[in-house]
């Protein structure tokens, strides 16, 4: 499935963080999470899917996928 991921870990170690990253989590949340910082992060998140979005739109995929 196309789901983002946020992670959430008490562990702040730059390899776990990396590991979530290179196996594309849209962002890291060290816990205890303070609920600014996840309400901030999912606000990214959901912007940067729009515009993937528009631009997925705008190449013309879309008609082309309804039109084969």
């Amino acid at each position: 499935m196309d789901l983002p991921v946020i992670m959430m870990s008490a562990d702040d170690g730059k390899h776990v963080v990396m590991k979530g990253v290179t196996h594309d989590a849209c962002g890291y949340l060290i816990k205890p999470v303070l609920f600014e910082a996840l309400k901030n992060i999912w606000q990214h998140v959901v912007r940067k899917r729009k515009n993937e979005w528009k631009e997925f739109e705008q190449s013309g995929s879309v008609e082309e996928g309804i039109n084969n």
